[in-house]
């Protein structure tokens, strides 16, 4: 459902041209959750960075969100060593402005490998991997984008990662000179935080894995450390974001810690066969008996039955003749079932795959995997970042995904 936000939001906006003004951000540890990039602002589909700006991740992938008002235009920067703005040549722009109704974007990369003399270079791997979609709100518009890894592990979205991150909105004619300097906000990537936790208690999850697929069960254990002196009380536990309708729901008496100090709660739920693939939020409520509350978030992922690991080839150089390349590709399975299907690679047009194309494959283990290897052929110099689309057909359902390969 379409959020339409006050007026008075946009307000609140950094909207500044200098980008000089530390963000007020709401939580520097960000979760792994997976928006949809559609333009809607849906119940509980981002956390909140600031006010009118929102800040998440996914393993090789990062998302940002903003209100935009009339007339501006949303700008989103990344410091990815988070190391500065105006060092080296690891920062990345992105701007969204609205030009008859629709987004028009801008990807740059800050290089500042000199720092007497940044400038700004269009990078085609990090322009092809983002997506933007907006949707008009009252008073202006609502603007997501999604930045994927290019293939060369330049983007460093993983648990436990620090960077750098900004989200604005500027003047529409506001373009950024190179050497303007900007204070960026580091940030914790993880798939654990808690708010309000008391002092004296301690919390962490237990789970074989983090991911699962649809029509299966998954179950998160969610650890205490602490003693009864706490007078904890209450916990309930539900699932936040799209899953938040289907998935388990439940308020229970805190269970007592024991003479090691230790204490537990499961949260097992039933995963249905049309559920919405990509990471959610297990939200955990600890209430005390001063009515005092701590909530603990926890990311976990609903996956396709199979998934890709693409392995890039060693040889990425430019050459004045064609190249043949070896590919490994691991199909990896998220069931416990085992799983049948067949393989099969899209490649740019002017490639081709000269051997692995169409092949069966198996995986008799639980969560288990199966290596393919595919050779292509690489038109002579070839220089920059190519998508392939990788398939698998598991029975009637054909899952695809598109990775991205830098040659050069």
């Amino acid at each position: 459902m379409l959020s339409f936000l006050p007026a008075l939001v946009f307000l609140a906006l950094p909207g500044q041209d200098s980008f000089s003004t530390p963000m007020q951000v709401v939580e520097t540890q960000r979760l792994a959750l997976t928006p949809k990039i559609d333009g809607k602002l849906d119940v509980e589909e981002w956390d909140e960075l600031a006010r009118g700006s929102y800040m998440q991740w996914e393993p090789d992938r990062l998302y940002a969100a903003c209100l935009v008002a009339e007339g501006d235009t949303a700008v989103v920067s990344y410091d990815f060593k988070n190391n500065g703005w105006l060092v080296g040549k690891d920062n990345l722009e992105i701007r969204v402005g609205i030009v008859e109704g629709k987004p028009v974007v801008k990807v740059r990369v800050l290089d500042a490998s000199n720092p007497n003399a940044p400038t700004w270079t269009d990078d085609e791997r990090y322009r092809l991997t983002v997506q933007v979609a907006s949707q008009p709100t009252e008073g202006g518009w609502f603007v997501e984008t999604s930045v994927e890894d290019p293939g060369d592990d330049s983007l460093p979205a993983d648990n436990g990662k620090t960077i750098g991150v900004r989200v604005d909105t500027v003047a529409a004619n506001t373009e950024g000179e190179a050497l303007t300097p900007r204070i960026m906000t580091p940030v914790e990537l993880t798939y654990n935080r808690g708010s309000n936790v008391p002092g004296g208690m301690k919390w962490n999850v237990q789970v074989i894995t983090r991911t699962t697929s649809p029509a299966s069960n998954y179950r998160i254990r969610v650890t205490f450390n602490g003693t009864n002196d706490l007078g904890l009380k209450m916990i309930g536990m539900r699932t936040e974001g799209f899953g938040r309708d289907e998935a388990l729901t439940f308020e229970k008496p805190f269970p007592r810690f024991d003479n090691k100090g230790r204490a537990f709660v499961d949260y097992e739920t039933t995963v249905p066969a049309t559920s919405t693939e990509g990471y959610r939020l297990l939200r955990v409520i600890v209430t005390d008996q001063t009515g005092q509350s701590a909530v603990l978030k926890t990311s976990w992922e609903v996956a396709p039955v199979v998934e890709f690991d693409l392995v890039q080839p060693a040889r990425r150089s430019v050459n004045n003749i064609d190249v043949v390349a070896k590919f490994s590709c691991y199909v990896k399975s998220n069931t416990q079932d085992r799983v049948e299907g067949r393989f099969h690679v899209y490649v740019p047009e002017g490639w081709d795959v000269q051997s692995g194309q169409d092949t069966d494959f198996f995986i008799a283990n639980a969560r288990g995997s199966s290596r393919r290897v595919f050779e292509v052929r690489i038109p002579k110099d070839t220089a920059g970042t190519f998508p392939f689309r990788l398939e698998a057909k598991v029975g009637s359902k054909v899952i695809r995904r598109l990775v991205w390969v830098t040659i050069g």
